[in-house]
């Protein structure tokens, strides 16, 4: 709850200083800073009205005469450019453009400056003043050209004036959508490197918790093999981890370079698999009969999605994206409703799922709306965090799950042991009587002259009831393990008690003398 309350108020102060900023964002294609120190603590966001000129490739050379010409529009950065209207009609997520900027610095300033470059879909050139600075990939004006890649970088330098002019060149040909889509950073070179530093920390800990939390319950699910929902959840964690890795900071490029294709390959295979089993994990621990099919038609439809991305291009199934969102979204919130349910009973488990949930999908809202670049909550995306906290409140359910079986085990256990002696002790005590009725009831059929003997008759009809009365006692025994019996203390003479259990061993040895009788009349 703590760090719930921290995290917000993380956000919220980051809001509140982005919109003490919002007089210093970009519009129609400038950013003013003349009225501010440029200071080595400040960190702006480009955030804003950025130029953009639509089917073209623009250098330094190239660029002020597209600009006389009025052939470039004003774009809200960060955005995909489907957003973006030409003559009333939206563009197509495949292409290609230049973006401008220019920034106006403080006559007097000499600093160091900063950039945090992100990742653009699917390529790009960033040019500096005059200058080629970075680029990703190779942009291209058709899919043959291009060559997409995904890599975010920084760089610092020192300006020679009072004015930069940013362009970015970028081509999109092998997704479903490009543009300009994630914030760029400007800012003194101790703080920004401060903040990357700090982002990279939030990423590899991220991988860090979901690497630690698949192997812990790895390891556990084979020591105990009907411990199902402990594989589930290292399945789910794995994909997740699957995915961190080929996303954010890209990690899977720091050991060596993976192509392209198969980063985005790999994130949306891990989406997918995280899916499948997070929702047949929920399922396991809300159990109902209608979300039994509703989870089973989930697990058939994106494990095909899952198999896709290993069969057709990036373009194609990039696509699929658009069914997992709203997907995913009513399955966390439908669980939601019901963790909220078992809170209100006053259930542990549920209140720790339902806290931990509503953070969840609070930061999968917010990155949902960053990727599709719609009005987000924050302008970065919120799920590493997040994904921590959920993943460590999951683990603390299935610990606490499990070891509430363990006991209920235990504790059959003892009972059963405890039963099976009671009915041995109750089968003993009861073999004598009924033993008893046997042999009297043989001597009858044998002897048939004996039927008038009234010593054995009434031996027959104590044994009987001997039996009775011990069925008797084994029936209010069951009832008492069921806590139906009703208990009514009462005082009994013990010699009366004493006297039915030994009349219980006269029996046999009264049969005997009989038996010896008639051996002796013979």
């Amino acid at each position: 709850m703590h760090f719930i309350i921290w995290f917000s108020m993380f956000a919220l102060a980051g809001n509140v200083a982005a919109t003490e900023q919002a007089a210093l964002l970009p519009e129609n294609g400038v950013m003013d800073l003349r009225s501010i120190v440029l200071h080595q603590d400040l960190v702006l966001s480009l955030n804003g009205g950025w130029e953009f000129y639509w089917e073209k490739l623009l250098t330094p050379e190239t660029y002020q005469i597209e600009k006389d010409q009025g052939s470039g529009i004003i774009v809200n950065v960060p955005s995909y450019w489907t957003s973006y209207e030409v003559d009333g009609e939206s563009m197509p997520g495949m292409g290609y453009g230049t973006y401008s900027l220019m920034i106006i610095l403080p006559s007097d300033h000499q600093s160091t400056l900063c950039f945090d470059i992100p990742v653009f879909d699917c390529a790009y050139n960033f040019y500096l003043n005059n200058r080629l600075i970075e680029s990703n990939g190779r942009v291209g004006t058709s899919r043959g050209e291009e060559e997409p890649w995904y890599e975010p970088s920084s760089f610092c330098y020192i300006p020679h004036g009072d004015t930069i002019r940013l362009l970015i060149q970028v081509s999109n040909f092998n997704h479903r959508r490009g543009g300009f889509w994630k914030s760029m950073m400007i800012g003194g070179s101790d703080k920004l490197q401060e903040l990357i530093k700090r982002r990279s920390i939030y990423s590899y800990s991220t991988i860090g918790v979901l690497f630690f939390f698949t192997f812990f319950f790895v390891v556990f699910w084979l020591f105990a093999r009907k411990e199902t929902l402990m594989l589930l959840f290292a399945l789910t964690a794995l994909g997740i981890l699957i995915r961190s890795i080929h996303t954010g900071l890209y990690s899977s490029n720091t050991f060596v370079d993976v192509p392209w294709a198969w980063q985005v390959r790999m994130e949306y295979f891990g989406t997918f698999t995280a899916h499948i089993f997070g929702i047949i994990f929920l399922h396991r621990i809300f159990p109902t009969a209608y979300m039994k099919w509703v989870t089973r038609v989930n697990t058939i439809v994106f494990s095909a999605a899952a198999v896709s991305v290993f069969i057709l291009p990036v373009h194609f199934f990039s696509y699929e994206m658009l069914l997992f969102q709203p997907a995913i979204l009513l399955f966390l919130a439908y669980y939601l409703v019901i963790s909220l349910l078992g809170s209100f009973r006053r259930r542990v488990m549920d209140a720790i799922f339902f806290v931990s949930l509503a953070f969840f999908i609070y930061t999968i809202v917010n990155d949902i709306l960053v990727a599709n670049t719609a009005g987000a909550i924050h302008n970065n995306y919120l799920s590493q965090v997040s994904f921590q906290l959920f993943i460590f409140a999951m683990a603390v359910m299935i610990i606490m799950q499990w070891v509430k079986n363990y006991n209920e085990r235990m504790e059959l256990g003892s009972s059963l042991q405890f039963k099976n002696k009671v009915l041995s002790i109750i089968a003993h005590d009861l073999k004598n009587p009924v033993a008893s009725v046997a042999q009297f009831s043989d001597l009858l059929v044998t002897k048939p002259e004996l039927s008038g003997n009234r010593k054995i008759l009434l031996s027959l009809q104590e044994s009987s009831q001997a039996a009775v009365t011990l069925l008797d006692n084994l029936l209010y025994w069951s009832r008492s393990q069921a806590d139906d019996l009703v208990v009514s203390p009462e005082n009994f003479e013990a010699d009366k008690l004493i006297g039915e259990v030994v009349s219980l061993f006269l029996h046999l040895s009264q049969l005997s003398w009989i038996f010896h009788q008639e051996e002796d009349s013979w």
